[in-house]
């Protein structure tokens, strides 16, 4: 093994690990796991500071998917889509309004949403719907459109 991928952004070099060891031929558990804590709290950082890193190295940051479903109790555009047709049913949205009522329901996530790059606006694992959605949300914020396979392991590709 060659490196190992810490949220598909940042690779720690093994040898870096094995440097920091020292010439140690055994490590304790308790060894083991004061040197991955030293290593994933360097990485720990607060989105606006990350997308603000992504930035430095020349980056983009995209947002994925942003109607698509995720896990329970996301924060995600579409939930705040749902929780804006909660409050009325029967109101016709339009994503001027959704990204108002964002911003008066969580003006962080607001704020984040005006510091990414781009959004996905095709993804084969969403609704036509679900894309449409989001290349109307990308018109609205100004920003970049990108698509994806969505493949998340080599055996995703060409599937």
């Amino acid at each position: 093994m060659d490196s190992v991928n810490i949220f598909e952004i940042y690779k720690v070099d093994v040898g870096d690990l094995i440097r920091e060891v020292g010439q140690k031929e055994y490590l304790s558990l308790e060894e083991i796991k004061d040197l991955l804590y030293t290593f994933a709290s360097s990485l720990i950082y607060r989105i606006d500071e990350l997308i603000q890193k992504v930035h430095e190295y020349g980056g983009a940051v995209i947002l994925p998917h942003p109607f698509g479903r995720y896990g329970e109790g996301e924060t995600t555009v579409r939930y705040y889509l749902e929780e804006l047709f909660k409050l009325n049913p029967n109101r016709v949205v339009q994503m001027e309004d959704l990204l108002f009522f964002i911003k008066e329901q969580d003006s962080t996530y607001y704020s984040l949403l005006k510091q990414i790059d781009g959004v996905e606006v095709s993804n084969p694992s969403c609704s036509w719907l679900e894309n449409y959605f989001a290349s109307m949300l990308v018109v609205s914020l100004g920003k970049n459109q990108v698509g994806g396979s969505d493949c998340h392991t080599s055996d995703q590709v060409g599937a």
